[in-house]
C-alpha cells in the first residue's frame, strides 16, 4: 500500500509539473556548425533577462521553457562566434541555430563554463578534439587518454603508456565508449597508443565524481567518445604523418544537407623498413609488429524529427617472429583485434522529448600460436574472447525547472577467457581446453534533474537484473546536488552506488591483450563501490575558474591472481581457483586551476590521494598500497599563441607532470611461470615455463618520484581554396629524466630499467 501511495504522488507531482509549463511557452531546436553541418554537442543557450540557461545534447537538441513575451537569446559555444537575437515569443517555437567558426584557438578549453557553477554533476570535464591535438606526446602520436592522464584525480600506468587508473580502481572499471558503444581493449603498440585516432574524435565526455544513471557496469569513471558525423556541405579530408603512423581522413555529402560520410584509416610503419632490411639481408630470422585502425559513420538527416547513424570501428595488432633454416622452421604470432558496429537512431518525439535509441556489437579477441614442423612437428595456440550484444535506449523530457532522463539497456555477453590447444603433428595428438559462458543483463534508470531558486537537485536510481544461471537483482542509487551561493560561487555533493558484474584477469599495468574479462559467477560476486564527493566551485578574476574536490570511495569483491599465478602457467581447471577477492579503500582530494581565455590558456591541478587494498591472507589481512598508490600527483598544462592572423596562427604548448613514485615488491623468492609472448626459447615449447620472482608481501617499495617536461611549437597556415598545412615540432621528456619503468634483481642488488629518454619528433598534417 504505501508502494502504491508513493507511485500515486509521484504521478501527482509529474502531471502538476507539466500543467505549470504548459502556462509558458517553449524554444527548442538544434544547434549545428554552418560550415560542416555537424550538430554541436555542450552549446549553452541563454536568456541574461531571467537568468535561466540550457545546455544542447550530444546530438545537438535543445530544449528551453520562459514566459511569453519578447526574450533575448544569446548563443556560445567555445571556438565558434556567440549569436544574439530577440525573439517575441507568444506559442512553442522552434529556432535553429548555425554557429560560425571564428574566435581564436587560444579560446578553447578543456572543460566549459556550463559545468562550473549551475550543474550538479561532480567531476566531469570535456575535452574537444582541438584540446586534444595541443597537448605534446611521445612520437607526436595524439592520444585521448594520454590528454585525460593530464586531469586530476587520474593516474597513468608505465611511462608513455596510455592506461588510465581512477580515484584508487584500476583499468577495468573505466567504461571506456566509442560513439556509445564499450570497447574491451583500448590499445595499440603494447600500451602504447590507444586504439581512438585523434582526427575522428568530436569530443570526450568524461565522468568520474557523480556518473549519471544512464550509464554502468563499471566503479570508476565512464569515457564517452563521439566520432564526427562527416561534412555535410561538401567533401574533404586530411593527411597526416608522424614518425610511428599514417593517418588519411576523408568526409562529404552523400546527399548534400541530408546525409554525409566518413571515412578515417591509421596505419603504423615501424615494421617497413625494418621489413626491408631483413628482406635484403637474407637473415634466416625475421621480427616484425604493425598495427591499423579504421572508422567509418554514415549520418542520414531522415527529416526534422528522425537522424540515423550506421557506425564501425576496427583495429588490429599482430607481432611475429619467424625462423627458417635446413633443420626446422618456427612461427611465432600474437594478434588482437577490436571491433564495433553500432546502429543508433534519434527521434525526436515532441520539442520536449527526445529518444536515442541504440542497437550496437562489440568483439575483442587475441590469438597466440606458435608452429614447429619438419623434424619437430609441433604446434600450440591460445585464444581468448568477450563479445557484448546490446540493444538501449535512452530519453530526456524537459519540463519547466525541472529533467527527466529515462531508459533500459539489456546485454548479451559471451566469455572465452582462454582456449588453449597442443598438437603434435609427428604423433596426431591433440589436446584442448575450452572455458566458455554466456550471460544476460537488463538494466533500467531514472533520474529527476529539479531547480527549486538556488537549489538544483538531481536523484535517480539504476536497477540491474543479472543472470549468469542464477537471477540477481542490484539497486544503485544516485544522488546529485549543487546550491548556487551568488553567481560566481556554488557548493555541490553528490553519493552513489556502482556494480561491476564484469572482471578483469590482469598481471600487468599496460591493459595488455592477453588480460582475460571473466564474469561475476557464484562464487565471485559482482564488485560494487560507494563513493561521496564535495565540491566547492567559484570563478575567478581574468577568466580563472578554480574547484576543490573531496571524495571517499570504499570498493568489494575486487579479484587479482594468486600469488605467482597467470593465466599461462597454472593447472587450474576453472579461473575461479586462480584468484583472490579482496577490498579497496580509495579517498582524497584535488584542485584544479583552469584559465580560459586569452593568448595564455591551460590549467593546473594538484591530487592528494590515497588507494589501498586488502586481500585475506595478505599482508596480515591488513590494506597495503595499490600499485598506483601515488601520495601526490601534478599537473601544467600551458598552450601560448604567438601570433594569429587570417593565414598563419602558431602556438607553443608545455607540459610539466609530477607524481610520487607506483607502489612496487621487492621480490624475495621464485617460481615457475609462462614467458612473456615473442620472449620464449626452442626448449621453452615444451616446458612453456621460465623462473620467476615471487611475493608474498605486495607493494612493500616505492619507486623514486616520475616527473618530465615537454614542449611542442605548432605552426597552422591556410592556404588557397581552404586548404590548411600544419607542422608540430614536439620534445618528450626535455630535461632527459630517466624514469624507472621497472626494477629487476640480480644478487643482492636492483637495476632500475628505464625506456624513454629526450625524443623529439615532427608531424605533418595537410587539410583540404
Amino acid at each position: 500500500m504505501i508502494r502504491w501511495k508513493g507511485n500515486i504522488c509521484f504521478l501527482l507531482l509529474f502531471v502538476m509539473s507539466y500543467a505549470l509549463s504548459a502556462q509558458n511557452v517553449r524554444i527548442s531546436g538544434i544547434v549545428t556548425d554552418a560550415k560542416n553541418g555537424e550538430s554541436l554537442p555542450g552549446v549553452s543557450i541563454l536568456l541574461p533577462e531571467t537568468g535561466k540557461g540550457v545546455v544542447s545534447n550530444r546530438f545537438g537538441h535543445y530544449s528551453v521553457i520562459v514566459p511569453p513575451g519578447i526574450h533575448e537569446l544569446e548563443v556560445r559555444y567555445v571556438g565558434y562566434r556567440a549569436l544574439s537575437e530577440k525573439l517575441k515569443l507568444n506559442a512553442d517555437t522552434i529556432v535553429n541555430w548555425y554557429m560560425v567558426g571564428g574566435i581564436n584557438l587560444s579560446e578553447i578549453t578543456v572543460s566549459s563554463k556550463r559545468l562550473k557553477l549551475s550543474s550538479p554533476l561532480i567531476g566531469v570535464n570535456y575535452l574537444t578534439g582541438q584540446i586534444i591535438e595541443k597537448i605534446p606526446v611521445v612520437l607526436g602520436e595524439k592520444d585521448v587518454l594520454k590528454t585525460l592522464q593530464l586531469l586530476p584525480g587520474v593516474k597513468g600506468g608505465n611511462e608513455g603508456t596510455s592506461g588510465i587508473q581512477v580515484r584508487g580502481g584500476s583499468h577495468d572499471q573505466n567504461l571506456i565508449l566509442l560513439d556509445g558503444v564499450p570497447v574491451y581493449n583500448t590499445n595499440h603498440l603494447f600500451g602504447y597508443l590507444s586504439t581512438f585516432n585523434a582526427e575522428v574524435v568530436k569530443d570526450v565526455k568524461f565522468f568520474k565524481g557523480s556518473i549519471p544513471a544512464q550509464y554502468g557496469g563499471r566503479l570508476s569513471s565512464v569515457i564517452d567518445v563521439s566520432v564526427k558525423e562527416g561534412n555535410l556541405k561538401k567533401h574533404g579530408g586530411k593527411v597526416s604523418v608522424s614518425p610511428v603512423s599514417g593517418r588519411l581522413y576523408l568526409e562529404g555529402p552523400i546527399k548534400k544537407d541530408t546525409a554525409s560520410y566518413l571515412v578515417s584509416v591509421r596505419r603504423s610503419w615501424l615494421d617497413i623498413p625494418y621489413r626491408a632490411l631483413m628482406f635484403f639481408s637474407g637473415d634466416d630470422e625475421k621480427v616484425g609488429y604493425s598495427f591499423y585502425d579504421v572508422n567509418g559513420k554514415v549520418n542520414w538527416i531522415i527529416n526534422d524529427k528522425n537522424r540515423l547513424y550506421l557506425s564501425h570501428y576496427q583495429g588490429r595488432d599482430g607481432f611475429f617472429n619467424q625462423y627458417n633454416d635446413t633443420l626446422y622452421n618456427s612461427k611465432y604470432e600474437f594478434n588482437w583485434d577490436n571491433y564495433t558496429s553500432l546502429v543508433r537512431w534519434n527521434h525526436l518525439v515532441s520539442p520536449s522529448f527526445f529518444i536515442n535509441t541504440s542497437v550496437y556489437y562489440s568483439l575483442f579477441r587475441f590469438n597466440e600460436s606458435t608452429l614447429i614442423d619438419k623434424k619437430i612437428g609441433y604446434e600450440e595456440f591460445t585464444k581468448s574472447k568477450m563479445a557484448d550484444f546490446s540493444v538501449k535506449s535512452d530519453a530526456n523530457l524537459n519540463l519547466d525547472n525541472n529533467t527527466l532522463n529515462f531508459g533500459y539497456h539489456i546485454s548479451s555477453q559471451l566469455f572465452m577467457p582462454s582456449m588453449m590447444a597442443y598438437k603434435n603433428l609427428e604423433r596426431d595428438t591433440i589436446f584442448e581446453s575450452v572455458t566458455e559462458s554466456r550471460v544476460y543483463s537488463a538494466a533500467g534508470y531514472i533520474e529527476n534533474e529539479y531547480q527549486i531558486h538556488k537549489l538544483t537537485i538531481k536523484p535517480g536510481v539504476r536497477i540491474l537484473y543479472y543472470n549468469n544461471g542464477e537471477h540477481k537483482f542490484f539497486v544503485e542509487p544516485k544522488f546529485a546536488s549543487v546550491y548556487k551561493l551568488n553567481k560566481k560561487h556554488s557548493i555541490k555533493f553528490s553519493f552513489q552506488r556502482m556494480v561491476q558484474p564484469i572482471h578483469l584477469l590482469t598481471n600487468t599495468s599496460l591493459n595488455m591483450p592477453t588480460d582475460l574479462w571473466v564474469p561475476a559467477i557464484k562464487n565471485i560476486k559482482p564488485a560494487t563501490s560507494w563513493q561521496f564527493d564535495l565540491e566547492y566551485t567559484t570563478l575567478l578574476k581574468n577568466d580563472i575558474d578554480f574547484t576543490w574536490n573531496a571524495y571517499y570511495k570504499p570498493i568489494k569483491n575486487i579479484i587479482r591472481y594468486k600469488q605467482g599465478v597467470s593465466y599461462m602457467n597454472s593447472t587450474a581447471a576453472n579461473w575461479t581457483e586462480m584468484v583472490d577477492v579482496g577490498e579497496g579503500l580509495n579517498y582524497g582530494t584535488e584542485l584544479m586551476l583552469e584559465k580560459t581565455k586569452g593568448r595564455i590558456t591551460g590549467w593546473f591541478n594538484y591530487t592528494l590521494a590515497w588507494a589501498l587494498r586488502k586481500v585475506e591472507g595478505l599482508n596480515n589481512n591488513e590494506y597495503f598500497p595499490f600499485k598506483y598508490d601515488r601520495r601526490h600527483d601534478v599537473n601544467l598544462v600551458i598552450n601560448y599563441s604567438l601570433k594569429e592572423t587570417k593565414e598563419k596562427h602558431s602556438e607553443i604548448s608545455v607540459l610539466f607532470k609530477y607524481a610520487t613514485g607506483n607502489a612496487i615488491t621487492i621480490p624475495v623468492e621464485y617460481y615457475a611461470g609462462a614467458a612473456l609472448p615473442g620472449m620464449r626459447g626452442l626448449s621453452d615449447y615444451y616446458s612453456g615455463l621460465k623462473n620467476y620472482t615471487a611475493f608474498p608481501y605486495p607493494n612493500n617499495y616505492r619507486m623514486p618520484a616520475f616527473h618530465h617536461l615537454d614542449l611542442a611549437y605548432s605552426i597552422t597556415k591556410k592556404l588557397d581554396h581552404n586548404k590548411e598545412r600544419n607542422w608540430t615540432f614536439s620534445v618528450y621528456n626535455v630535461y632527459n629524466r630517466m624514469n624507472p619503468y621497472y626494477y629487476y634483481k640480480r644478487k643482492e642488488d636492483h637495476y632500475q630499467i628505464s625506456l624513454l629518454p629526450i625524443i623529439p619528433s615532427v608531424t605533418f598534417s595537410y587539410k583540404w
